[in-house]
């Protein structure tokens, strides 16, 4: 028992660790929030047209965080600027491991198999490349990570005390990023279907606390987010800087001269995994020629930036055209399709078991505090990417961070998946648990010869 702890406190010091000095050594973000942050510092207003600058359209905490730290610290250099807002992103990261670690502690009785999950998600390349970036990412993750944390326990115990934390919660993660909204609706959702399951008795309990997500939680994220003066300035309430096109045909694809291609058609970008093609071709092309092939497959590229941090090669100073690091992003992609498997195997034992005691119980089956409630999380940002991606259709809106504030969604379905893998092939199960821990070296590996590249050191 006390080695098995020693190992995930080990598991959670070296991510800390890869965190932390990646937040050093790192000048650059995916894109620019400083330039809101400098607004608000210059100006002392929260009220920034969508227009301003490219990052203006976003719900403004993070940024409001990070002008109050530069103020309070007096910082006045761009360089310590930016490492202040990255160490928010790093704390944050931090902070969601933590909250990650009690969540899997709590759901999942296997202490082998939460002891994969964990690593896998303490080391996901992805994961610890965007906690080492000044942007909004790190802290609506968290955010939502520990505002659905907080709303399980209190479908485990319904006090006041435990739904106001994960409503707070809640709010602020809307008030960070839009791409949070969907975990509160689908908050919105797990207490409506939990009402319509409960007995007499505690029906009226939970009606009261779905009627504060109308009257309170709602308005507050509307007026504090920005949403409401978006709708009333621009007709919008999650207006971006981005054109928005309509969904793609079935078949036919389109293109658009102004966007690099991503959404082409649903069969070309929903309904393909082109693994081949992303084997020879582990990292992206961010030009207007539609190639390599899986730029415009959701789900091969959620997949490639998922698994390998090198993949998008950006930003610029990300960017490497080393063999070695290629090779790896050669070797992730095969070998991360262990772990993909099994979430699928998970994703459909998880959802015919909820389907059939839907069946059985009926209504009943919601009273549970089961699977469904991670099946609706999980519905609700793939949801948001395949709507996101569609109406964007630049493949820069295929992000897999965008799916990270549903993580304890998919992360109990992985859980679910792996169990049930172990289960089924016994005397594969050693072979199995070898096979996702050199998957975690190899994304250790990964991350390790991005920090070498930013210190300035070749391989």
């Amino acid at each position: 028992m006390k080695k098995r702890i020693t190992l995930f406190v080990l598991v959670f010091l070296l991510s800390s660790l890869l965190q932390v000095v990646l937040g050093i050594l790192n000048r650059e973000a995916k894109d620019n929030h400083l330039q809101v942050v400098r607004i608000i510092l210059n100006e002392h207003t929260l009220n920034i047209p969508v227009e301003r600058c490219w990052e203006c359209f976003q719900p403004k905490l993070y940024h409001l965080l990070g002008a109050v730290l530069i103020r309070v610290f007096s910082i006045k250099s761009e360089t310590m600027m930016i490492i202040t807002l990255q160490f928010v992103s790093v704390i944050a990261g931090i902070t969601t491991i933590f909250i990650t670690y009690k969540f899997l502690k709590k759901v999942c009785s296997n202490e082998k198999v939460r002891l994969v999950l964990f690593s896998l998600v303490a080391f996901n390349p992805r994961f610890i490349g965007v906690n080492a970036q000044a942007t909004n990412d790190s802290l609506v993750i968290m955010l939502s990570v520990a505002a659905a944390y907080a709303f399980y326990l209190f479908l485990e115990d319904p006090r006041a005390r435990k739904f106001f934390l994960s409503a707070i919660l809640i709010v602020l993660a809307s008030i960070t990023k839009a791409n949070a909204l969907f975990l509160l609706f689908s908050l919105m959702l797990i207490l409506f279907l939990k009402i319509l399951g409960s007995r007499k008795q505690n029906r009226r309990k939970l009606s009261v606390y779905f009627a504060l997500f109308l009257l309170l939680i709602i308005p507050a994220t509307a007026f504090l987010g920005g949403y409401y003066s978006n709708y009333v300035k621009y007709g919008d309430p999650t207006k971006t800087n981005r054109e928005k096109y309509p969904f793609p045909d079935f078949l036919r694809e389109k293109f658009y001269p102004e966007r690099r291609p991503g959404t082409t058609s649903v069969v070309n970008t929903y309904l393909t995994f082109r693994i081949i093609d992303l084997v020879r071709n582990p990292m992206i092309n961010r030009g207007y020629d539609p190639v390599p092939k899986h730029r415009t497959s959701l789900w091969t590229q959620l997949y490639g930036r998922l698994n390998f941090v090198h993949f998008d090669k950006w930003p610029l100073s990300w960017k490497t055209d080393s063999p070695f690091v290629i090779n790896l992003g050669r070797v992730i992609m095969v070998v991360a399709l262990l772990p993909a498997l099994v979430f699928v195997f998970g994703l459909f034992t998880t959802t015919i078991a909820a389907f059939r005691s839907l069946v059985w119980k009926g209504l009943r089956y919601f009273e549970t505090n089961e699977d469904w409630v991670f099946l609706i999380i999980g519905a609700a940002y793939v949801s948001f990417i395949i709507v996101y991606s569609g109406i964007i259709r630049d493949f820069a809106s295929m992000k897999v961070i965008f799916l990270f504030p549903g993580l304890l969604g998919f992360a109990k379905i992985f859980a679910n998946g792996l169990e049930k893998t172990y289960a089924a092939l016994p005397r594969l199960a050693r072979l199995i648990s070898i096979a996702l821990y050199v998957l975690v070296l190899l994304y250790i590996t990964d991350i390790v010869c991005l920090i070498l590249q930013l210190a300035g050191i070749t391989f």
